[in-house]
């Protein structure tokens, strides 16, 4: 058994397979890191115009460091939660690029969050297997694999199980702190790197934090300079105005953007509900509006720039990626990859666009005005339909479930539940004439926990979660005050 460090306190009693994660020397590392972290504090930067202090940065000629080899031809990437069967169906799929998710794929137990670290070890100091227990099948490692990112948890969120001087160290450090521990160096002797996915980097000051990190990272693992290289993920409107500044502060290790998808348009849906009158914004339409700021800022420094999660057909989704100037595209299911893998084949036969200038963007990107909010009955249904599946998945420990050959992971269900209640609250008249109110809200539930329990049987329904994703779905909805993040009623209930 690993003993702790002094000052550090584990919740839950470690089994031996923790031990191999929690190491005693994992442990030193993740304290150091921690308290590292802790001499900086996450300040919330939305601005609304670019920053005329750091006017020299975004008009310097600067560049980031050269892109590594596997980091420069990423057309197709997918994202994945952390199970053995999913990381390695995510690695064989045909994608690029393979980012294992700890955050919107990953519902965050215990057993989760080690049983990933352990795969993420084993795809680089072993031969990693896994054997279907339901239909026997054997699952190995293919020739060609997708080059593997990892995406950890926010700074701005707390481990809670793990404490540091009677504090919840971040979860940031713990997950991103534990893959480089463990897999650093083995990633670099095997010609590729110990790469992440940066999320909840809003601000120049984010990615400051982030980068003297990463720095003190390198300097004990003993790792060349730079050696740790990260994407963005675009997750706020505030982050549109400071990529220069965000890019300029990770340049020795930065490697792209990603655009937020779901979770940007609901960080920019919580900010229109703060506005008298505010519509809440579709995802794609305020992607096609930033598109080219994100493109001509990426490319110019160097960077590449990564299209959202496809949603829709992958194929569309694709052509409009690939003809706006995007590097590469992220999907949710290996089925997507070939389709969205043939379009960037056929229409991008370089490595990357980052010669795509797009100079037809000037200035700030107008957002489109005019919009008017669909308020049908038929989105309330399935925002409730498609929600208490997510919410039910999660409680039970598992990653994003398929619904309609698109995957549904938390960031939608944070969208989908902020339009629940905003409809609700707002007593909104819906194209049927029926009103978004209480009323309503029970009968959808009702009727769709009974097509859930006739689409699945009775004994299936019946060890769920439906029952804990209904009361959390409830709670949410009908509240007073709209909760930005479901996981800290949801955390007690996680299996």
């Amino acid at each position: 058994m690993a003993k702790a460090p002094r000052g550090i306190e584990i919740g839950p009693k470690l089994s031996r397979d923790d031990t191999r994660v929690l190491s005693e020397d994992a442990l030193d590392f993740l304290t150091v890191l921690s308290r590292a972290a802790g001499r900086s504090e996450h300040r919330a930067e939305e601005v609304a115009v670019f920053r005329p202090e750091t006017s020299t940065i975004r008009d310097g000629a600067w560049k980031i460091a050269p892109l590594p080899r596997d980091l420069a031809d990423l057309r197709t990437g997918i994202v994945t939660a952390l199970s053995r069967k999913e990381l390695m169906t995510a690695l064989n799929s045909g994608a690029r690029l393979c980012l294992a998710d700890f955050c919107d794929f990953t519902p965050p137990s215990w057993d989760n969050l080690m049983d990933g670290q352990r795969n993420l070890m084993d795809r680089w100091t072993s031969a990693m297997d896994f054997t279907d227990p339901v239909t026997g099948k054997r699952m190995s490692l293919s020739q060609r694999l997708a080059t593997l990112m990892v995406r950890p948890r926010p700074l701005q969120s707390e481990e809670t199980r793990v404490k540091l001087d009677g504090q919840p160290i971040a979860a940031g450090v713990f997950d991103a702190g534990l893959y480089l521990f463990h897999n650093a160096k083995v990633s670099l002797a095997k010609a590729s790197g110990p790469y992440l996915c940066l999320t909840g980097v809003s601000s120049q000051a984010d990615a400051r934090i982030w980068g003297d990190l990463l720095i003190h990272a390198e300097s004990l693992l003993g790792l060349p300079v730079g050696s740790i290289r990260v994407n963005v993920v675009i997750g706020t409107p505030g982050t549109m105005l400071q990529l220069d500044e965000i890019a300029h502060e990770l340049r020795d290790r930065m490697a792209g953007f990603s655009m937020g998808g779901q979770r940007f348009a609901f960080s920019a849906a919580l900010q229109a509900l703060a506005r008298k009158g505010g519509t809440l914004p579709d995802a794609l339409d305020l992607e096609q509006t930033w598109q080219g700021h994100v493109i001509r800022t990426a490319h110019r420094r160097g960077s590449l720039a990564l299209a959202s999660m496809t949603r829709d057909t992958a194929r569309e989704h694709a052509e409009r990626a690939v003809r706006a100037g995007f590097d590469g595209i992220w999907t949710g299911h290996p089925d997507h990859v070939a389709a969205a893998a043939k379009v960037f084949n056929d229409d991008m036969p370089t490595a990357n666009q980052t010669y795509v200038t797009r100079d037809d963007v000037t200035g700030l990107p107008q957002a489109k005005t005019g919009l008017v909010e669909a308020k049908t009955e038929a989105t309330f249904h399935a925002d409730i339909d498609a929600t208490l599946i997510v919410f039910e998945s999660w409680l039970a420990g598992r990653g994003p479930p398929s619904i309609g050959g698109v995957v549904e992971d938390t960031a939608s269900a944070d969208l989908r539940r902020l339009r629940l209640w905003h409809w609700i609250r707002q007593g909104a008249k819906l194209d049927t004439g029926r009103k978004a109110g209480e009323a309503l809200y029970e009968d959808c539930v009702l009727d769709a926990l009974k097509r859930l329990k006739a689409e699945r049987g009775d004994e299936a329904y019946r060890s769920g979660r439906f029952r804990e994703a209904t009361v959390l779905l409830r709670t949410l909805v009908l509240a007073k005050e709209f909760e930005p993040d479901f996981t800290a009623l949801a955390l007690k209930k996680l299996a």
